[in-house]
């Protein structure tokens, strides 16, 4: 019996002695504090004046209330009527009624864009669309502003309606 419990007393004190090496141990390498990083810690906050990035984006749109020019694009195209121009940086944003028998719509855009260009020269793309609810969104949006009432949201909707109408644009 004296053998079989110093056997067995033996056995628990190999096995307790062991190395735990198969035990998994935290990595804490990653979450421990690096002195670099509190130092540097303001240089990546955000400091546009509380508006995120896509605020800052979608104020850039302007609608170009330039009658003359609007005047001049479907007087010289005639196939286009109403004509709705926004522009955001080098680009402008053509909603336009368009008779579809007159000419193309490639040859449309083309003649639309050198209209464009002439009068405003540092515009480096024009973009038209015949989207009725992009007319409707424009139409509603210049009534807003001759009105004198604010727009709420119309950025947001305007920045939605051209990524749909315009997927393949690049910023």
């Amino acid at each position: 019996m004296k053998q079989l419990l110093l056997l067995l007393l033996t056995a628990v004190m190999l096995v307790g002695c062991q190395n735990v090496e198969d035990q998994n141990e935290p990595n804490d390498d990653q979450t421990k504090d690096n002195e670099t990083n509190d130092q540097m810690m303001d240089d990546d906050r955000n400091t546009s004046d509380g508006m995120t990035e896509n605020d800052q984006m979608m104020s850039d749109y302007q609608m170009i209330d330039d009658a003359e020019l609007k005047t001049k694009v479907e007087k010289e195209i005639e196939s286009v009527n109403n004509v709705y121009l926004m522009r955001m940086g080098q680009t402008v944003y053509v909603a336009a009624d368009i008779e579809n028998d007159t000419m193309p719509i490639d040859q449309t855009e083309k003649a639309v864009s050198q209209v464009i260009k002439a009068s405003y020269p540092e515009v480096e793309t024009v973009r038209l669309t015949t989207n009725p609810d992009f007319l409707d969104l424009a139409d509603r949006y210049q009534k807003e502003v001759d009105a004198g009432r604010p727009v709420e949201g119309f950025f947001n909707e305007i920045g939605e309606m051209i990524d749909r109408v315009f997927p393949d644009r690049a910023e």
